[in-house]
């Protein structure tokens, strides 16, 4: 019998797995912060001169920009240095900072969407204990490497609704009296806004039903708060518009929006955000970034690179892209919001990806611009924000071209300022773990857990809500070669299920730098299966690479530099589980190695 099974925490696979339609938010981490000295807090004017600024849509001539603490004073070529040292912008155009207006920011979301010019976040999404520092922070303008972050806090969703499966106390709404105290709670916690969830149309969740949503509308808007609808389907979307819902969060995709609900979404004056970059990615769709990788972050690299890795019927990015223009054509706002950390999507990076895809659907770069500045301000709100006027916070982007020829030149950033002060854009690289090279993780003939460096669990959505199942026993061939047996049950009740090993380092993350493969000999249920890799404190979907099995023993040779964003010096483990299908699989696995 194997010996010594121990449970271990395997928070980052819980929620990497996880977080495949939305990811769950937490508290951010420092990657690339640079501490702030007294005398750079003291130090707060700043004097830019021969900059174009993009205002009303369009370039103004070159001109001068006067900032002190935080806010800018002074605009025009008449403004002179006045002692100041002098920052030439010349040949630069000037973004009021980007407003990124889907988000979860979790992990190093803040300090990754400001290093790409993205400094207010509107987050769908969040731990609602980080709210109260969130409005602090925001108000603070002696900082200068984070995002400012506004935040609905905790969503609205029913009993085993979207949102209960990552595994986090979420206070679910039943009955409609359930409504005020709901809202209330939100109030006190510092949502600046709601969010609910209204999918009645999905077979694979359930929903809040309409007579609850419309409740949570009318309290929400009884309070002076917005309320934004999460749905799918264009039905769902005209139910929410009929019931006076401020905003949709996402455009639907399952079909092209008739005249008829265009129109009411105009009479309602609802916005919508369309969040075009996860839909790309549903479909497989990479847009195009120019950004250096040496700026992204460990998270960054993970979720541009994953990818959903299922097909998802209702979500045609042909479709989603004709609504937006029809939508855009009559009058109602689009606004520009990322949906990141989602697979395919980055923060910060994403919003520009995001601002492609508006364009390409036959949007004007000056509207996109505006989409992605000055309309989120003006619907949520956020006074100083989004625009380069006097007295507007001093947070914008020096980009070289004009974005309103070529809206990829928003990508072209030279430098980000944040509350006036430049922000620090080079990323300070995780600590690498203990140097580990070529060994054998196990061979199973002395059981499961004999290394001295790794540990073996089951992992399988249970963690998220989900309702799949996996073992993992002794097996022993016909030769008395002992092998591990991994049986594995996906079950309905998770949208992309999976049961199967993970194998984790026990010390905590290993440098894996002089290792190039990742080797098991395996057999089992014929067809494809999935190997993840996890890095460091990384938080996110993980790097995937798929093999197939069969009932013939095979070897299965892994790069490691294939798994697209690991960082190979602060590895924590990896995981073999099942394909995405509803059903029992079972796999043979034997001599997992490292190989230079």
């Amino acid at each position: 019998m194997i010996r010594n099974i121990a449970p271990i925490s395997l928070s980052v696979l819980a929620v990497g797995l996880a977080s495949l339609v939305f990811l769950l938010p937490t508290t951010e981490s420092e990657v690339g912060t640079k501490v702030e000295s007294s005398e750079e807090k003291l130090n707060s004017s700043l004097y830019i001169e021969n900059v174009r600024l993009a205002q009303s849509g369009k370039l103004g001539a070159p001109t001068n920009l006067l900032i002190e603490n935080g806010i800018i004073i002074g605009i025009g070529s008449e403004i002179e240095a006045g002692g100041l040292e002098v920052f030439d912008g010349q040949g630069h155009t000037v973004l009021a900072g980007l407003i990124d207006s889907h988000t979860h920011s979790f992990g190093s979301a803040l300090s990754d969407g400001v290093r790409f010019g993205v400094t207010t976040h509107i987050d769908m999404f969040s731990d609602s204990s980080v709210l109260t520092q969130a409005k602090l922070d925001r108000e603070d303008v002696s900082s200068r490497n984070k995002t400012d972050l506004y935040s609905a806090g905790m969503m609205a969703t029913s009993p085993g609704g979207h949102g209960t499966q990552y595994g986090v106390h979420i206070e679910t709404i039943e009955t409609v009296d359930q409504v005020p105290s709901w809202v209330k709670a939100r109030i006190a916690e510092g949502s600046d806004f709601l969010k609910l969830v209204y999918m009645p149309e999905q077979d694979w969740v359930t929903s809040l039903d309409r007579e609850i949503a419309r409740a949570i509308i009318e309290e929400g808007h009884a309070r002076g708060l917005k309320v934004l609808a999460h749905i799918n389907t264009d039905i769902e979307a005209r139910h929410m518009i009929e019931d006076g819902i401020d905003g949709l969060v996402h455009i639907f995709g399952n079909k092209v929006a008739d005249d008829v609900l265009v129109e009411l979404a105009k009479e309602k004056e609802v916005f919508i955000i369309p969040t075009l970059s996860v839909i790309a990615s549903v479909a497989n769709e990479k847009v195009g970034h120019t950004f250096d990788e040496t700026l992204l972050s460990p998270m960054q690299r993970q979720t541009l690179n994953a990818g959903f890795g299922v097909d998802i019927p209702g979500f045609s990015l042909e479709n989603a892209l004709e609504s937006v223009k029809l939508f855009h054509d009559a009058g109602v706002p689009i606004i520009a919001g990322s949906d990141a950390p989602n697979p395919g999507t980055a923060h910060g990076v994403s919003l520009h990806q995001e601002m492609e895809l508006l364009v390409r659907a036959g949007i004007s770069e000056a509207d996109v611009i505006a989409a992605a500045t000055s309309i989120p301000a003006v619907i949520f709100e956020l006074e100083g924000r989004g625009e380069l006027q006097q007295g507007s916070r001093a947070d914008f982007v020096l980009i070289d071209g004009n974005p309103f020829e070529n809206i990829t030149f928003s990508q072209n950033i030279s430098s980000v300022f944040k509350n006036g002060k430049i922000v620090e854009r080079k990323v300070t690289k995780e600590k690498a773990g203990s140097a580990l090279g070529p060994t054998i993780i196990s061979d199973f003939e002395e059981g499961m857990n004999t290394s001295e460096s790794f540990i073996w669990s089951t992992t399988t959505d249970e963690m998220a809500g989900g309702a799949s199942t996996a073992s993992l026993s002794e097996s022993v061939e016909e030769d008395g070669n002992k092998t591990l047996q991994v049986d594995m049950q996906n079950n309905a009740g998770f949208p992309y299920p999976w049961a199967g090993a993970s194998v984790f380092a026990k010390e905590g993350p290993v440098d894996l730098s002089g290792i190039n493969s990742l080797v098991f000999e395996v057999k089992g249920t014929q067809g494809q299966y999935r190997t993840m890799a996890f890095s460091g404190n990384t938080r996110g979907v993980p790097p995937t690479l798929t093999f197939i099995a069969t009932e013939e023993w095979s070897t299965i040779r892994l790069g490691l530099t294939e798994f697209e964003g690991l960082e190979l010096n602060n590895v924590n483990g990896f995981a073999i589980v099942s394909g995405h299908g509803i059903g029992k699989t079972q796999l043979y696995i034997d001599n997992i190695r490292l190989e230079e």
